[in-house]
């Protein structure tokens, strides 16, 4: 059995998914690979060639579960929850996606082990929540629903979550194309999300009741300091600058989509200050070579960026990305998302 799940890039929205606030996401075409052999016996044992690392465990004694194990929280939801397949097994996982970079690698990786692991195939909708509990929710983490869906249903989307969680498949532009740059400098993803996610919350929990973050005007007078205010416009801001991106990318309008995307990249870079010189200077190299607009990608502090571009150019930029000091590659969205194949 091979199953399989795509990193992602968030387009708009980044740093709003847990505001409740809508996300533009899409699957890319780099992907983590999962390869299963039953076995006879009830062991588990895992092989990670990318780590360096081979991990046996029984599946009549799972260990007890300890921070960012996915894959004793995967074999413990399953088994709690009355999928998990009985018969031990051989696993070996390899994967393109950059790690610790803002693309969803962990996601991606627990996606495809949620799809090899159950004792039948599940559809995507129940992939992704399996994933969001295994990953997020399993060890209280602060991140949302975002990265499951995106990576697990693929293409790229509209992601809303209030009143409800729902997905709605975007058209891709016509004549776009995408090259994404790694900085190879390795981000404290819980740290910075905490942080980001943290400040804005603790504001929105001392504003009026009435308050509406997806239509308010401007930040309440006469509760925050004005630094505080300034996080919560800069907030209000990036809200904005999403919805108008997004309407962009409805509309195919590629000059309009990558001044958006690089004005988000402002906000996210300037009031949150999740930007980092290496990543800076591949943005602008990528510019210089004709890249209509760009942005960091994922929660910041390292790891990857992105940028749109017209297919004539992406080969010039993802070289000029390198150039700056990261590894630029040319990449394509993902319509498929998370698969299962009974046969390699």
């Amino acid at each position: 059995m091979t199953t399989s799940a795509p990193g992602r890039i968030c387009l708009f929205g980044e740093h709003q998914d847990y505001l409740g606030l809508p996300v533009a996401a899409a699957a890319i075409n780099l992907q983590c690979r999962v390869d299963l052999t039953p076995r006879n016996d009830r062991l588990a044992v895992f092989h990670l060639p990318d780590l360096r690392q081979r991990r046996t465990i029984d599946l009549d004694a799972l260990p007890p579960l300890q921070p960012r194990d996915y894959l004793a929280s995967v074999l413990r939801l399953g088994r709690d929850d009355g999928w998990l397949r009985q018969a031990g097994f051989d696993l070996t996982v390899r994967s393109d996606i950059p790690m610790s970079a803002g693309t969803s690698s962990s996601t991606a990786f627990v996606l495809a082990l949620c799809a090899a692991l159950a004792d039948r195939n599940p559809s995507q909708a129940e992939l992704v929540r399996r994933a969001h509990q295994a990953e997020v929710v399993a060890f209280n983490e602060p991140g949302g629903l975002m990265d499951h869906a995106a990576c697990g249903l693929g293409g790229l989307r509209l992601i809303t979550f209030v009143p409800t969680f729902t997905t709605t498949p975007i058209d891709l532009p016509p004549g776009a194309s995408w090259v994404l740059g790694d900085s190879l400098q390795p981000k404290e993803t819980l740290r910075i999300l905490a942080r980001a996610k943290d400040a804005r919350l603790a504001l929105l929990q001392r504003a009026p009741e009435d308050f509406d973050l997806a239509t308010a005007g401007v930040a309440p007078d006469g509760i925050w300091s004005e630094e505080e205010r300034a996080l919560w416009q800069a907030t209000l801001a990036n809200r904005d600058i999403s919805a108008a991106g997004t309407r962009a990318l409805q509309t195919g309008d590629l000059e309009a989509i990558g001044a958006h995307l690089s004005a988000h990249h402002a906000v996210l870079r300037d009031a949150l200050g999740l930007s980092t010189p290496r990543i800076e200077a591949m943005l602008e190299a990528a510019l210089k070579h004709g890249a209509l607009g760009g942005k960091l990608n994922g929660s910041g502090g390292g790891g990857c960026c992105f940028v749109l571009c017209r297919p004539a150019d992406a080969e010039n930029i993802a070289a000029a990305m390198t150039a700056a000091g990261g590894l630029g590659m040319p990449i394509e969205i993902d319509p498929c998302g998370a698969t299962r194949s009974e046969t390699p």
